[in-house]
């Protein structure tokens, strides 16, 4: 696989989210700030999974001004950032751990922490007054070989969104999602053909996520995990009966097809 560099993405996003999000009772605005992981930071040993969340249709070299153009986030704002994601999904991440990075002394948070590092992530983050920051999004463009095309097919791929529990329910992750996302995926879709759709990753539990993602249009994609049903014979007083039995993998891989 062929991450691309922050530079390629950073101008997408600044384009398509908005630098100030008012929330709707109007009373509380947060500011926005962009920021980027340069491609020559040190890549963490572990393989993130699962995955498979442009102007230039093929990679290149990095940019001599990408580290000048695209700001590198302060290392205590990505620990704000993991310490929204434990308050969202730590049980899940705890439960299904194994599933996601494999076997390992490190804990999912000593994981987490390093795949937060990836080069060539794009983080959006809204933060309120204080600089306390409420909202986040990371975004990755990268190629998806289980497209299957000739030339090399481009997905954005959406590693997180986060919306801190004490804003949540207003509207701003649909805002984020339909508005924003789509708006950065249309525009890289437009400027590079390869740009193919979206694609995020969903714990299988989480279904409030999962109906929103669905409602918005993405499906779960052909190389994603999937629901397997057994027959199991079951048995009552009077009468013995059919039913399908449906196991759940520990996570779905959603596709979001650019617009056409």
């Amino acid at each position: 696989m062929v991450d691309y560099p922050a530079s390629e993405l950073f101008p997408h996003v600044t384009q398509c989210f908005p630098l100030v999000l008012t929330l709707p009772n109007g009373q509380q605005q947060l500011t926005r700030a962009v920021y980027g992981i340069p491609s020559d930071a040190t890549q963490h040993e572990e393989r993130r999974e699962p995955r498979a969340a442009g102007p230039k249709p093929e990679p290149g070299p990095t940019p001599a001004s990408e580290c000048d153009s695209v700001p590198r986030p302060p290392a205590d704002l990505l620990d704000q950032l993991l310490s929204l994601v434990t308050a969202n999904l730590g049980p899940m991440y705890t439960r299904h751990a194994r599933a996601i990075y494999g076997a390992g002394r490190q804990s999912w948070p000593a994981r987490k922490r390093a795949e937060m590092e990836t080069p060539g992530l794009v983080y959006v983050v809204y933060s309120d007054s204080h600089s306390q920051p409420l909202v986040f999004m990371s975004l990755l463009l990268t190629d998806e070989p289980e497209l299957g095309q000739e030339l090399a097919a481009r997905v954005l791929y959406l590693f997180e969104i986060h919306v801190s529990d004490i804003i949540r329910g207003q509207g701003l992750g649909t805002h984020l999602l339909r508005d924003c996302l789509g708006g950065t995926l249309a525009s890289l879709s437009r400027a590079s053909p390869s740009v193919l759709g979206a694609e995020l990753t969903v714990f299988s539990e989480n279904q409030r996520a999962l109906r929103l993602y669905l409602a918005l249009g993405m499906h779960v994609a052909a190389w994603s995990p999937q629901d397997r049903r057994a027959q199991v014979r079951r048995r009552t007083r009077a009468i013995a009966y059919d039913s399908s039995l449906v196991t759940r993998p520990a996570y779905y891989i959603l596709f979001w097809p650019a617009a056409s």
